[in-house]
């Protein structure tokens, strides 16, 4: 869309300009991947003709000052993503039984939910990894993965490597709706992201009431599995 950005100068004449960016291609812009130098001069030249620069990510600021230059610091700025979520109760207030379940009655597993497009840099595999070890220990666990992406393919292999059939569900692309529900069934709410800002899934599952002591766990795992 950046490419649109004269025409839409042309058209509304000096009304203000705000440039929405999102990660994937800021970064690959600035990246070490071979793009033709004239070809990114071009386009933050496009990002310095905008009025404002909004980002969704706070990394993102750092990735657009390094590519448009010093002089685009001043009018970029860091706005969370937001949601718009129904009022509803987690199941650690109106089941709480789902909670502790699994504790009091070993056939029940430990509910597990990544709502996140299954791509490299939001580290699927190292969920499946993950799984793989609580299992190995003997943690009866199921995690429930919520998105498709370009590392599909990669992430049944090594689930049918590892014989995790039976602890890993691929729900593929589902509606929002469908997601929330899962993630009021679920524990603990899995983030593995190698960079975010404020992360919708976050948001949701502190609304969904996953957000309290739920993350402490995963966040030791994520950092042993590094």
């Amino acid at each position: 869309m950046v490419w649109h950005l004269p025409a839409v100068r042309r058209v509304h004449g000096q009304k203000p300009i705000i440039l929405i960016v999102r990660g994937a291609y800021i970064n690959r812009l600035v990246s070490d991947e071979p793009i033709e130098p004239a070809l990114k001069e071009q386009l933050f030249s496009l990002y310095r003709g905008a009025d404002k620069i909004v980002c969704i990510a706070r990394h993102l600021i750092g990735s657009v000052v390094r590519g448009a230059g010093p002089e685009v610091a001043d009018k970029t700025i860091f706005l969370s993503n937001p949601i718009d979520l129904p009022l509803f109760e987690g199941a650690s207030t109106t089941e709480s039984y789902l909670t502790n379940k699994h504790r009091l009655a070993p056939s029940e597993p430990v509910r597990l939910i990544m709502p996140a497009q299954l791509k490299s840099r939001k580290r699927p595999l190292d969920a499946v990894e993950m799984v793989r070890m609580l299992v190995q220990r003997g943690i009866n666990v199921h995690l429930t993965s919520c998105g498709s992406g370009s590392d599909m393919g990669k992430m049944k292999e090594l689930i049918k490597r590892y014989g995790l059939e039976n602890h890993v569900t691929l729900t593929g692309h589902v509606a929002r709706e469908e997601v929330l529900h899962l993630m009021n069934l679920s524990e603990t709410v899995l983030l593995f992201s190698d960079n975010e800002g404020r992360p919708r899934a976050l948001q949701e599952a502190v609304a969904a009431g996953k957000g309290k002591h739920d993350w402490i766990p995963l966040i030791m795992l994520s950092e042993h599995l590094c």
